[in-house]
């Protein structure tokens, strides 16, 4: 059984993301925040399950059934094209490691210590083409698949953080992160009003301090590894 998940703002692409991934998947669910003030017709009648709370958890609300959920897990974000063999190419990924590595589209390796956000090593953009895949040490969240047989947490503690928390989490479980080929842009952004407010920018005008308290974290503990699965 394979489950998609997204957290939503207002403004964001959400309708044409839910319409890509249905026809992929088991169920989707996603959870909107506060925001929204009432739950668009349209989620009523893609999702299988809309949660309205609150208190918003940010993006980290992608994550919020993780440990309920019995099966593939696909965490996905509301202004990404997913095209129409995505989830069966990374379902393809996860049994390649027999479910033992989580498998993203999106990912870099850091040194041991490294200095800040910005200090990784090789490519680390979303928009290359990944021509091989590789075991790295930080995979992006828009494009994360795992099995749920993996304990993944189903909520992190950082508001709208929670890329930097998965990766730390992934580093205490000594978790296995595979980076898997792909072509360029797959899958792609889709553009939304360079005005509007985005989580980067959020965390780029408190200069990264939260990724940046992540990384040095383990760089004080044993220093970022990077862990692999042995061959299948």
């Amino acid at each position: 059984m394979i489950l998609a998940a997204l957290a939503s703002l207002p403004g964001r692409p959400l309708e044409q993301v839910l319409r890509a991934l249905r026809p992929q998947v088991d169920a989707l669910h996603v959870l909107l925040s506060p925001v929204y003030g009432v739950v668009p017709a349209y989620c009523d009648e893609l999702c299988d399950v809309v949660l309205m709370p609150t208190i918003d958890p940010g993006s980290g609300g992608k994550f919020a059934w993780a440990r309920t959920w019995q099966g593939l897990y696909f965490a996905c974000d509301d202004d990404i094209l997913y095209p129409p063999d995505y989830v069966a190419r990374v379902t393809e990924q996860i049994g390649r490691w027999d479910g033992r590595a989580a498998v993203s589209c999106w990912g870099r390796t850091y040194p041991a210590q490294p200095r800040d956000f910005w200090d990784w090593l090789g490519e680390g953009s979303y928009r290359p083409a990944v021509p091989q895949g590789r075991w790295v040490n930080h995979l992006g969240t828009g494009a994360l698949a795992f099995d749920t047989a993996l304990n993944v947490p189903d909520c992190w503690p950082t508001h709208n953080e929670e890329e930097i928390d998965f990766n730390v989490w992934a580093q205490h479980e000594r978790l296995p992160l595979w980076l898997m080929a792909r072509p360029a842009d797959w899958p792609a952004r889709i553009p939304v009003d360079p005005a509007a407010p985005t989580l980067f920018k959020q965390a780029k005008a408190t200069a990264f301090a939260a990724r940046n308290a992540g990384l040095a974290e383990i760089g004080r503990n044993g220093g970022w590894q990077v862990f692999r699965c042995a061959s299948s």
